[in-house]
C-alpha cells in the first residue's frame, strides 16, 4: 500500500502538463537569475564574498517559492484519501518521508546547482563557497519539510486549480513562516560573516571555530523548528474529517 501511495506520487507529477509548463518557466528564471549574477558590476574581493552572503537569503527565498508551489500542496491534493491510510497498518511518518524524499532530492540538487554556479560567476572564495553550501543543504532541507508539515495543518481540499492552494491562507502562512526562517539564519550568522570580511580587509587570521560554534547553533534551531511543526501536522491530520 505504501509502494503504491509513493508510485502515486510520481505519477502525478510527471503526467501533470501543467507541472512541467511552470518547470519550462523555472529554467527560463534560473537563466535570467544566472546571467543577472554574472553582469553584477563588482570586482573587490570583499564586495564580492559580501553579494554572496545576501545571495544565499534570495536564493533561500526563491526555494521557499518553489516549495510553495509543488511541496506545499501535496497533502492537499491527497484530499480525503489520507482517511484510507487510517484503515491500513500504515504510518503516517512513513507516508510523510516518503514524500519529503521524493520532494528534497530533486529542490536540493537544484539549489545547490544554483548556489556552486552563482559563486563560481561571482568568484568567491573557499570560506563562503562552505558557507553557502552549509545552508543552502539545511535551508532548502528545512524548507521542504516546512511545506509538508503546514500543509498538513493547513490542508485545502476544494479548489478548482492546484495553484490556489498555494495562495491559500495555509500557502500564505508558509511564506511568512519561512521568511522568518531564512530571516533567523542569515541574522545569526551574519556576526562572523562580518569578522570573516573584515579579516580580509585587515589581512587577520581568522578562528573558524566561531563560525561552526553559530551554524550549529542554526542547526538546532532548525532541528527544534522541525519538530514543532511536525508534531503539529501530526496532531492535524488526527483530527482531519
Amino acid at each position: 500500500t505504501l509502494k503504491n501511495f509513493y508510485l502515486k506520487d510520481i505519477k502525478d507529477l510527471l503526467r501533470d502538463p501543467g507541472q512541467w509548463s511552470q518547470m519550462l518557466l523555472l529554467f527560463g528564471l534560473v537563466f535570467v537569475y544566472l546571467f543577472s549574477v554574472k553582469s553584477l558590476p563588482i570586482e573587490k574581493v570583499i564586495t564580492i564574498n559580501m553579494v554572496a552572503f545576501f545571495n544565499t537569503g534570495i536564493l533561500s527565498f526563491i526555494m521557499a517559492a518553489l516549495v510553495n508551489r509543488f511541496v506545499f500542496p501535496s497533502f492537499s491534493v491527497e484530499g480525503r484519501s489520507l482517511w484510507i491510510l487510517k484503515s491500513f497498518p500504515v504510518k503516517i511518518k512513513d507516508v510523510f518521508m516518503g514524500k519529503f524524499f521524493l520532494y528534497i532530492i530533486p529542490l536540493l540538487l537544484f539549489a545547490i546547482f544554483l548556489s556552486l554556479m552563482s559563486n563560481y560567476l561571482l568568484g568567491v572564495d573557499r570560506f563562503i563557497y562552505l558557507f553557502t553550501f552549509l545552508n543552502v543543504v539545511t535551508i532548502t532541507s528545512v524548507l521542504v519539510f516546512l511545506g509538508l508539515t503546514i500543509g498538513m495543518i493547513y490542508p485545502k481540499f476544494k479548489y478548482s486549480n492546484v495553484t490556489e492552494v498555494s495562495f491559500s491562507y495555509g500557502g500564505i502562512m508558509y511564506m511568512l513562516i519561512s521568511m522568518i526562517y531564512v530571516g533567523i539564519g542569515l541574522v545569526l550568522q551574519a556576526g562572523p560573516v562580518y569578522i570573516y570580511l573584515r579579516s580580509k580587509i585587515f589581512s587577520k587570521a581568522l578562528n573558524y571555530g566561531n563560525y561552526f560554534i553559530i551554524y550549529f547553533v542554526f542547526l538546532l534551531v532548525s532541528v527544534v523548528i522541525c519538530y514543532y511543526f511536525y508534531k503539529k501536522g501530526k496532531e492535524a491530520i488526527a483530527n482531519w474529517e
